[in-house]
């Protein structure tokens, strides 16, 4: 089974940045495929992880450090928002364009 960065992210609630970091430190194993015309990145789940984890002495990192990668992390989140709507706004922008050009031949085809 295969997953997105977005969904593998919010399943193990994690940040995207945490994710993308796993990936590129080989925690992860991941692959992109074209969908939709876009390059998406998928992360494989049924295979083990590349790295062995630790169970009981596992290291802690002090709060301070916590606080930054997440801050880090929802400001990534905050630009990848934001581009997603730069986005949608320019093609909502065309659709309007497009809409307006297909009124105005309607109303030259009715005024003949």
């Amino acid at each position: 089974m295969d997953l997105t960065i977005k969904e593998y992210a919010k399943a193990h609630k994690m940040s995207l940045y945490q994710v993308i970091k796993k990936l590129q430190t080989g925690e992860l194993q991941g692959y992109s495929k074209e969908v939709n015309g876009k390059r998406v990145q998928f992360i494989r789940v049924d295979q083990p992880k590349a790295s062995p984890t630790l169970k009981t002495t596992q290291i802690k990192k002090p709060t301070s450090s916590i606080k930054s990668e997440e801050k880090k992390s929802q400001e990534l989140a905050t630009k990848e928002d934001i581009l997603l709507l730069i986005s949608e706004v320019k093609s909502l922008k065309e659709e309007i364009k497009l809409l307006k050009a297909q009124i105005k031949a309607l109303r030259d085809i009715l005024e003949v």
